[in-house]
Protein backbone atom coordinates (compact mmCIF):
# COMPACT_ATOMS: atom_id res chain seq x y z
CA UNK A 1 0.00 0.00 0.00
CA UNK A 2 1.18 3.40 -0.53
CA UNK A 3 1.60 5.97 2.14
CA UNK A 4 -0.70 8.78 1.50
CA UNK A 5 1.90 11.37 2.96
CA UNK A 6 4.60 10.91 0.69
CA UNK A 7 2.01 12.30 -2.09
CA UNK A 8 0.26 14.81 0.07
CA UNK A 9 3.94 16.10 0.58
CA UNK A 10 5.37 16.09 -2.63
CA UNK A 11 4.31 16.58 -6.70
CA UNK A 12 3.89 12.78 -7.23
CA UNK A 13 0.68 13.38 -7.71
CA UNK A 14 0.78 15.62 -10.24
CA UNK A 15 3.42 14.16 -12.54
CA UNK A 16 1.15 10.83 -12.63
CA UNK A 17 -1.76 13.16 -13.48
CA UNK A 18 0.59 14.67 -16.13
CA UNK A 19 1.13 11.39 -17.58
CA UNK A 20 -1.97 10.02 -17.59
CA UNK A 21 -3.39 12.84 -19.62
CA UNK A 22 -0.76 12.97 -22.19
CA UNK A 23 -0.67 9.55 -22.78
CA UNK A 24 -4.79 9.88 -23.21
CA UNK A 25 -3.99 12.69 -25.63
CA UNK A 26 -1.74 11.29 -27.53
CA UNK A 27 -3.80 7.44 -28.31
CA UNK A 28 -7.13 9.81 -28.97
CA UNK A 29 -8.04 10.79 -31.87
CA UNK A 30 -6.75 14.25 -32.51
CA UNK A 31 -8.02 17.42 -30.74
CA UNK A 32 -8.20 20.62 -32.40
CA UNK A 33 -7.00 22.56 -29.04
CA UNK A 34 -4.70 21.37 -26.84
CA UNK A 35 -3.71 24.76 -25.31
CA UNK A 36 -7.66 25.33 -24.38
CA UNK A 37 -7.59 22.01 -23.21
CA UNK A 38 -4.05 22.73 -20.84
CA UNK A 39 -6.00 25.70 -19.90
CA UNK A 40 -9.62 24.10 -18.51
CA UNK A 41 -7.28 21.76 -16.51
CA UNK A 42 -5.33 24.48 -14.83
CA UNK A 43 -8.73 25.89 -13.47
CA UNK A 44 -10.61 22.46 -12.89
CA UNK A 45 -7.05 21.98 -10.72
CA UNK A 46 -7.52 25.20 -8.65
CA UNK A 47 -11.01 24.11 -7.87
CA UNK A 48 -10.79 20.70 -7.18
CA UNK A 49 -7.02 20.50 -5.25
CA UNK A 50 -7.14 21.03 -1.60
CA UNK A 51 -3.24 20.07 -1.52
CA UNK A 52 -1.63 23.35 -1.22
CA UNK A 53 1.52 22.50 -3.49
CA UNK A 54 2.13 24.08 -7.23
CA UNK A 55 1.07 21.32 -9.69
CA UNK A 56 1.77 22.32 -12.79
CA UNK A 57 0.14 19.62 -15.15
CA UNK A 58 3.23 18.93 -18.04
CA UNK A 59 1.80 19.73 -21.77
CA UNK A 60 4.61 17.70 -23.66
CA UNK A 61 5.10 18.90 -27.29
CA UNK A 62 6.62 16.25 -28.09
CA UNK A 63 5.92 13.26 -30.53
CA UNK A 64 4.00 9.80 -29.84
CA UNK A 65 6.62 7.87 -30.47
CA UNK A 66 9.00 10.25 -28.22
CA UNK A 67 6.47 9.99 -25.60
CA UNK A 68 6.23 6.73 -25.17
CA UNK A 69 10.22 6.08 -24.86
CA UNK A 70 9.53 9.02 -21.83
CA UNK A 71 6.88 7.32 -20.26
CA UNK A 72 8.93 4.34 -20.24
CA UNK A 73 12.10 5.99 -18.73
CA UNK A 74 9.63 7.56 -16.25
CA UNK A 75 7.84 4.58 -15.17
CA UNK A 76 11.22 2.82 -14.80
CA UNK A 77 12.35 5.67 -12.35
CA UNK A 78 9.09 5.47 -10.55
CA UNK A 79 9.73 2.20 -10.00
CA UNK A 80 13.15 2.13 -8.80
CA UNK A 81 11.70 5.51 -6.76
CA UNK A 82 9.43 3.03 -4.61
CA UNK A 83 11.79 0.23 -4.15
CA UNK A 84 14.65 2.89 -2.67
CA UNK A 85 11.77 3.88 -0.83
CA UNK A 86 10.75 0.76 0.93
CA UNK A 87 14.20 -0.58 0.40
CA UNK A 88 14.98 2.33 3.58
CA UNK A 89 12.54 1.96 5.43
CA UNK A 90 13.27 -2.08 6.21
CA UNK A 91 15.29 -2.15 9.39
CA UNK A 92 17.90 -4.86 9.92
CA UNK A 93 18.60 -7.10 12.69
CA UNK A 94 22.22 -8.33 12.59
CA UNK A 95 21.56 -11.97 14.06
CA UNK A 96 24.33 -13.48 16.63
CA UNK A 97 26.60 -16.49 15.14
Amino acid sequence: MINADILLNNSKWCEYLSYFINDNIKNSEICNDLEQLYTELDKLKIYYSTLSNNCIISNFKITKDVFVKKKKLYLLSEILFWIKNEYESISYVEQDK
